[in-house]
C-alpha cells in the first residue's frame, strides 16, 4: 500500500523521489515537464494546466509548435541526486534501463539504457516529440538492438490494437476533449515497443542483474477511458451509456496485456528472478481537470515477489523511499548515507 505524498500526485517528481530515495527538495525535482529554450536554464511546466484560467500555457504550446521551445521529458541534469540504476552499475553490477526519465544522455548512467527520450509517447500530445542522434541510448544497448522496436519503420500492432478495442474506426466520443482512440493508439505501442527492447535485452542477458522497464501507457489509458470504465463515479455527468459499453472494456483489456507481456518478461530470465512491479499513484473520477476525467488518486502499489522476497498475507505500508533501499538489499549492497526509506526486507 503506497500512499503518494504530494498532490497533484504528478508522475515526474514522484518518480525522482522513487528512483533516488531523496524528497523533492533534495533532489530537485519539483514538475512534470522541462521546457527548454536557447539561452535559458530550464524551466519547469505542470500538466494539469487550464489554458482559460492561464493563457500563458497556450502561448508556450504555440511557441513549442513554431519550435521556439522544447517541451521534453527531464534530462539527467534535472536530477540532484543519484538514481538507483547509478549506484549498482558504480558499484559494478550490470544494469538495463529502458525508457525511464532521467537517462538523457543515456551513456555512463549504465551499461544498457534507452532514454525515454527514445519512441513516441503520448507527451506528443503536448507538443514533445522524439528525439534522435547517439544520446538517446548507449552504444551497447544500440549493439543489443534495443533502439530497434522503437523505430518509425516498425509499423503499429494491428493484432493488439483489435484486442484492446475490436471497433477501432468508431468516431470520437462527444464527451471527451482528448480523442481516447488516438490516446489508446499512442499508449499502447509505447508499452509494446518498451516490452519487445526488455525481452531483446533479457534473451541477450537472461542473468541480468538490474532491470528497471518503464511502462507509461495504463496511466494513459486511465486518463482517457476512465469515465467509459466507472460511469456510475460521474452521476448526471456520465458518458452515453454506448460509449460506456464499448469503451469501458478497454481499462481491463490493456492491463491484461501488461500483465501478461510482464509474465512473459519473467519466464525468459535463466532463473527466477526477484520483481518489484510499483505505481506512484492510483486513479479516480474527476469532473473538474480541463483534459482528462480519469485523474490520479494518492494511493498506488508496490508489488514484490521472488527468491528473497517472503509472502505476506497483509498488506504492508510502503513509501516512495522505500524503493531503492530495497533494490539495494536484494543485490547485496549498502543503502549509502543520507538516503531516506528502508528496504522491505528488514520490515
Amino acid at each position: 500500500d503506497m500512499q503518494a505524498p504530494w498532490p497533484p500526485y504528478w508522475s515526474v517528481p514522484a518518480w525522482a523521489a522513487i528512483l533516488t530515495a531523496h524528497s523533492p527538495e533534495e533532489n530537485g525535482v519539483s514538475g512534470d515537464m522541462m521546457v527548454e529554450a536557447p539561452g535559458l536554464p530550464d524551466l519547469v511546466a505542470p500538466t494539469d494546466v487550464d489554458l482559460l484560467l492561464d493563457p500563458f500555457f497556450l502561448f508556450e504550446f504555440t511557441l513549442a509548435d513554431w519550435g521556439v521551445v522544447h517541451l521534453r521529458h527531464p534530462r539527467r541534469r534535472a536530477l540532484h541526486s543519484t538514481p538507483v540504476w547509478e549506484l549498482v552499475s558504480r558499484a559494478g553490477i550490470e544494469a538495463g534501463v529502458l525508457r525511464f526519465d532521467f537517462t538523457y544522455p543515456a551513456e555512463g548512467e549504465a551499461e544498457f539504457v534507452v532514454s525515454s527520450w527514445a519512441g513516441r509517447d503520448t507527451w506528443q500530445l503536448a507538443r514533445a516529440g522524439p528525439a534522435r542522434g547517439p544520446e538517446v541510448a548507449t552504444e551497447a544497448a544500440r549493439r543489443a538492438g534495443l533502439l530497434v522496436p522503437f523505430s518509425d519503420d516498425e509499423p503499429p500492432d494491428a493484432r493488439l490494437l483489435a484486442e484492446l478495442l475490436p471497433r477501432f474506426d468508431r468516431p470520437a466520443p462527444a464527451d471527451a476533449v482528448v480523442n481516447p482512440l488516438s490516446v489508446l493508439r499512442m499508449a499502447a505501442e509505447i508499452d509494446r515497443r518498451t516490452l519487445e527492447a526488455a525481452e531483446r535485452l533479457i534473451r541477450l542477458r537472461p542473468n541480468l542483474p538490474v532491470l528497471a522497464v518503464y511502462l507509461p501507457g495504463f496511466d494513459k489509458v486511465c486518463h482517457a477511458f476512465w469515465q467509459y470504465r466507472f460511469p456510475e463515479a460521474y452521476g448526471d455527468g456520465r458518458p452515453a451509456a454506448e460509449d460506456s459499453a464499448e469503451l469501458g472494456p478497454v481499462v481491463d483489456r490493456d492491463l491484461a496485456f501488461v500483465d501478461r507481456s510482464l509474465g512473459r518478461l519473467i519466464a525468459a530470465y535463466g532463473t527466477t528472478p526477484n520483481v518489484i512491479v510499483v505505481s506512484d499513484h492510483g486513479f479516480e473520477a474527476n469532473t473538474t481537470h480541463p483534459m482528462w476525467r480519469g485523474w490520479h488518486s494518492a494511493r498506488g502499489i508496490a508489488i514484490a515477489a521472488g527468491p528473497s522476497f517472503p509472502h505476506r498475507d497483509a498488506p504492508l505500508a510502503v513509501s516512495y523511499y522505500d524503493v531503492v533501499p530495497t533494490v539495494m538489499d536484494v543485490v547485496g549492497l549498502a543503502a549509502p548515507d543520507g538516503m531516506r526509506g528502508s528496504s522491505l526486507l528488514r520490515r
